[in-house]
């Protein structure tokens, strides 16, 4: 045993003393001052920088390098590209002593590079790659290397990162990022084999508008091809990294580094308007459900382009897949894109519900959209079993039909169909914007019946109730401009307010927008014989009955004013009060923000109301005759005649003493006018209190 001990302490003598020999022989070959001039005039001659660093410390089996540092191209006063604290090889002790160096281990600590892109598109770092045309000159030997029968194998057992950082400019963009607390580990380092490495960094990026900042873990799998980059390629295994509540894995194939081709696969979860929030701003809430993704590109560095040669997302139930072409070299973005998708509108719907939950939306949306800079969107959609419910009120079921979209401002339907509240329904639909603001709307829809157990809330503006003058609606040459051609017609209607066998529509109009002031054009509209249950909650209930029932609107305030009670007998029943009717028929011509009723009529057995005039809706001003027969107009029957003039919210109407009169004489009833020459108003208004007696139930 004590010999064995004895051995072992020779054995060890034996080794420190070849370590000790190593050094000294490390030393001797390559003082520091040598090792200097050699670097220096290698970096000098082949790449036209400088160096420098403040020590080189030989240890027993390796040197440590202390703040390294290499100029931009010429000299230091151009600045700094790359500096290091601290860089470590560690000599395997072995080769040397057979004069051939094999690295265990290379360690950069403290490592930092600025990389610029000045404003003609040039790196800082183009001097040190060859262009694509030219074979790159064989390096020159550094004196006295060979005359010393040394040999470099680059192999590295070990190869480390810590605590470095690389920093990018665009000055062509004004666009900055970064890599921060960048930390590497690299086993069995070689530059022609496989390697693994590990790696952990913060990224950064920043421009006018964005800004962000996310931490990565990276294992990849390398082969740098004896720096042929052409056929140079990494294999990231994995890449993880979070951002704001976010998190995302892929991994990636990249080959070819001149340029480089990326075939990418991942998923992300938890991405939400807060993970946005630091680039774009005033977006809604929102989150999107767990996504993988999918890509294959192309790039070209020097073309600053990227050739999207397929790509694809994959929602729980939708999908979208295609190809791009991508140039970022120019002022702008220019992008080219095709896209198929098979998307499922709940799911979809339910990235913003505080935007879509009210409505359950349902249904499948597919088809295939080409996407440019010129042209955000064209081809075609197909809609199937759509449906939606909005508060009970109104439920779309099985909706389908195809949109083709030759822009975003030109699209047009084929023919759709679904049913509105059980009831069917088709018709077609085009939209086209036609100049700035102005678009353009062909409408034609059929609907078998509609029928609707509850109506909308609907808020009376303050005018109306309170008696004050109204103000007519200002122009905003800003707001959207609609011209409408529509054909609409509904079989069976039945609401809480009114009721109709029938009612038709049509409209070519020009001008449409908030103020009404800039209408032109013709609408015509003719409503069944039906009933009206509540005539105030009904001419309140939305401001298209109030547009399109105006005239009864205005006779129903014109006679609350004289205290005739025809169509709501006592304020007390008015609102339940029903008037049933035969008709509706209304003629509107619209010049320049003036609507002229060419006709419009309410029939009944009741009464026959029929109104002419003109409507200002510049100045919300009237200017119109009302007449009033007792019962369906007839040979035998007289009108009260009123003139109504004052505001749409505030009509001010005033018996037609004369006319009215004289319709009452030539009717028949002389007996009725006791002076029609001095006391016409008198009698108009006393027969026609008599007349709203014959309107009480």
């Amino acid at each position: 045993m004590k010999k064995l001990i004895k051995i072992a302490a020779v054995l060890g003598i034996i080794f420190v003393i070849l370590v000790v020999a190593a050094a000294v022989a490390v030393r001797r070959m390559f003082p520091p001052e040598k090792i200097y001039a050699m670097v220096h005039d290698y970096v000098k001659t082949n790449y036209n920088r400088e160096i420098k660093f403040d020590d080189v410390s030989f240890r027993i089996i390796g040197v440590d390098l202390s703040n390294f540092a290499i100029s931009e191209k010429g000299t230091f006063e151009n600045g700094t590209f790359a500096k290091a604290d601290n860089i470590v090889v560690k000599i395997a002790l072995a080769p040397l002593l057979r004069k051939n160096i094999k690295v265990s281990t290379i360690g950069l600590e403290g490592f930092a590079a600025a990389v610029t892109r000045d404003e003609k598109g040039q790196f800082n770092f183009a001097d040190l790659i060859p262009a694509e045309d030219k074979t790159p000159p064989a390096p020159a030997a550094p004196k006295d290397v060979s005359a010393q029968g040394m040999q470099f194998n680059v192999n590295v057992d070990k190869f480390y990162v810590t605590n470095a950082s690389l920093d990018y400019k665009d000055k062509q963009s004004d666009m900055t990022a970064s890599v921060k607390d960048f930390n590497l580990n690299v086993n069995k380092f070689a530059l022609d084999g496989d390697f693994d490495a590990d790696a952990s960094l913060t990224a950064n990026y920043a421009d006018k508008d964005r800004r962000l900042s996310v931490p990565l873990s990276a294992k990849i799998t390398a082969n740098l091809k004896n720096n042929d980059f052409k056929t140079a390629y990494i294999n990231i295994r994995s890449l993880s990294g979070t951002l704001n509540g976010a998190s995302f894995q892929a991994s990636a194939g990249i080959t070819n580094f001149d340029n480089p081709l990326i075939d990418l696969n991942g998923s992300f979860s938890g991405v939400s308007d807060k993970t946005l929030a630091g680039l774009a701003s005033g977006m809604p809430a929102f989150t999107l459900p767990a996504t993988k993704f999918a890509a294959k590109v192309q790039t070209n560095l020097q073309a600053s382009s990227a050739d999207v040669q397929s790509f694809s997302l994959n929602l729980p139930k939708s999908n979208a897949g295609g190809s791009a072409k991508i140039n970022w070299g120019g002022k702008d973005l220019v992008y080219s894109a095709n896209t198929n998708f098979n998307l499922f509108i709940d799911e979809l719907a339910a990235i913003v519900p505080q935007m879509t939950a009210q409505y359950k939306a349902t249904g499948t949306a597919s088809g295939a959209i080409a996407t440019t800079n010129a042209n955000l969107a064209k081809g075609s959609v197909k809609l199937a079993q759509v449906g939606a419910d909005y508060n009970k009120m109104a439920t779309l079921k099985d909706f389908a039909g195809t949109l083709t979209v030759n822009s975003v401002d030109n699209i047009k339907t084929d023919t759709f169909k679904g049913s509105l509240n059980d009831a069917p329904f088709t018709g077609n639909l085009a939209y086209a914007k036609t100049a700035n603001n102005r678009y353009k709307v062909d409408l034609n829809f059929n609907l078998d019946s509609f029928t609707m157990k509850e109506l909308p809330a609907a808020a009376q503006s303050s005018a109306s109730s309170s008696g004050a003058a109204s103000t007519p609606a200002k122009y905003d040459p800003k707001a959207p401009v609609f011209d409408v051609k529509s054909n609409i017609t509904v079989g069976k209607i039945s609401a809480p307010n009114f009721t109709s066998a029938g009612s038709a529509l049509t409209a070519d109009i020009s001008g449409a927008e908030p103020s009404m002031t800039q209408l032109n054009g013709l609408v015509n509209f003719d409503v069944k014989a039906g009933q009206i249950n509540g005539l105030n909650d009904f001419l309140n209930s939305s401001k298209i009955v109030r547009v399109l029932f105006g005239a009864v609107a205005i006779a129903e305030k014109a006679f609350a004013f004289l205290n005739l009670n025809i169509l709501a007998p006592g304020s007390a029943k008015a609102a339940t009060d029903s008037v049933p009717f035969d008709s509706i028929t209304g003629v509107y011509n619209f010049k320049n923000g003036v609507m002229s009723v060419d006709k419009t009529s309410f029939v009944s057995n009741l009464t026959t109301i029929q109104a002419g005039g003109t409507v200002d809706l510049t100045t919300n001003k009237l200017n119109m005759t009302i007449n009033t027969f007792p019962g369906k107009q007839s040979a035998n029957t007289t009108p009260l005649v009123m003139k109504v003039g004052g505001t749409i919210d505030n009509p001010k109407p005033s018996l037609n003493a004369l006319a009215t009169a004289s319709s009452l004489l030539s009717g028949g009833n002389a007996g009725a006018v006791k002076d029609t020459a001095t006391s016409a108003v008198n009698s108009a208004k006393s027969a026609l209190q008599s007349i709203g007696g014959l309107f009480k139930k």
